[in-house]
């Protein structure tokens, strides 16, 4: 999670997130401060999206909202067994004003890896994440190859990464991670804070994989289906 506030005591701050089941715990690395969050404390915002276009039967959604606090923008896509989203928030809070940046992405993990290789195609959703152009929507697609002749080994790109808010390419049209290890759990993980990727395979056969990421001032998320 990226964001600022207009308290001169932390006019920037970063998040690094742990998840584990249907809880994250987040941690501000400078002072230590953690809290922890659980799904069930999340609330699902209900509004009118907008569909921004499919690609391997992954159709992308955008939904703005507003209360008397602030300002939500949500970019991203429910599939059968998982979903991914971009999140964007400006809110006021007792009287100081926050600014986030952050990726989501859950489900019903398969539980195991892919018995066989195989590639999954679909879209990937981000925003940069500091900058003056942080909050702007980027949308791209996603790309994840298993060839497992080189071993339980992920390549993973992102491709054609557009800003759709401001109608060009983005600066950085192309993010690729290489050799991500895939894990007993059929989840996969690797890289350090401000370029890393994380995400796990979903539903029956593993027809689905999702996750989030940040990598050249962008942090996004994707999904994708099995080809």
């Amino acid at each position: 999670m990226y964001g600022e506030t207009s308290h001169p005591d932390l006019p920037t701050f970063t998040l690094r997130a742990r998840c584990v089941g249907t809880q994250c715990t987040l941690t501000e690395p400078q002072s230590g401060y953690s809290d922890t969050i659980y799904l069930s404390d999340l609330e699902i915002e209900h509004g009118p999206t907008q569909p921004l276009g499919s690609q391997y039967g992954v159709t992308a959604m955008s939904l703005k909202t507003r209360d008397m606090d602030g300002d939500y923008t949500s970019l991203g896509a429910w599939m059968n067994h998982s979903a991914f989203t971009v999140q964007t928030e400006r809110f006021v809070l007792d009287g100081t004003t926050f600014g986030a940046r952050y990726g989501l992405a859950g489900g019903d993990l398969t539980g195991s890896p892919p018995q066989g290789s195989a590639t999954w195609l679909g879209i990937m959703t981000g925003t940069p994440a500091t900058g003056s152009g942080r909050g702007d929507r980027l949308l791209g697609t996603a790309a994840l190859n298993l060839d497992l002749s080189h071993g339980l080994l992920l390549d993973v790109g992102f491709s054609g990464i557009k800003n759709i808010d401001r109608g060009e390419a983005h600066t950085t049209e192309t993010v690729i991670f290489v050799d991500v290890p895939i894990s007993g759990r059929g989840t996969f993980e690797a890289g350090l804070s401000g370029n890393r990727i994380q995400g796990g395979f979903y539903g029956p056969g593993h027809v689905e994989a999702a996750g989030v990421f940040e990598q050249s001032n962008i942090v996004g998320a994707f999904g994708a289906k099995r080809q």
